[in-house]
């Protein structure tokens, strides 16, 4: 009866080491395939310079980017405060129409932004 008792402890005790040691492994291994899947993602989007630069010359933008990712091409655009809505929605909706142009074998969508709302939001 002691033997299995102290056969047991000892059993319990090795598989909470095995256990502990292969948890922090798996850390590890996560975190390194979080960064390798991060470093994919990235060299996956290209940035239209051309357009981008264009987009930025408008006089109701702060900021933005026009992006390539994978079969889609992405706009951004930070639209000024003292903006309306309604211009908003023409500049997302010219710039929508370009990029169409531009990549007719791809998925469009141009979103316009401005104090954390969705001013427009293109899917062409």
């Amino acid at each position: 009866m002691k033997i299995r008792k102290i056969t047991s402890i000892f059993l319990i005790c090795a598989l909470a080491i095995f256990t502990a040691a292969c948890a922090k492994g798996n850390v590890e291994d996560n975190k390194e395939a979080l960064n390798n899947d991060k470093t994919v993602v990235e060299s996956n989007i290209d940035q239209d310079k051309e357009l981008t630069d264009e987009l930025l010359k408008e006089d109701e933008v702060s900021g933005g980017q026009v992006y390539i990712q994978d079969e889609w091409v992405i706009g951004a655009i930070i639209i000024k405060d003292d903006v309306s809505e309604e211009r908003a929605k023409e500049l997302a909706q010219k710039y929508a129409e370009e990029l169409k142009e531009k990549y007719k074998d791809k998925k469009i969508n141009v979103q316009a932004v401005n104090s954390n709302k969705n001013l427009a939001n293109i899917v062409l």
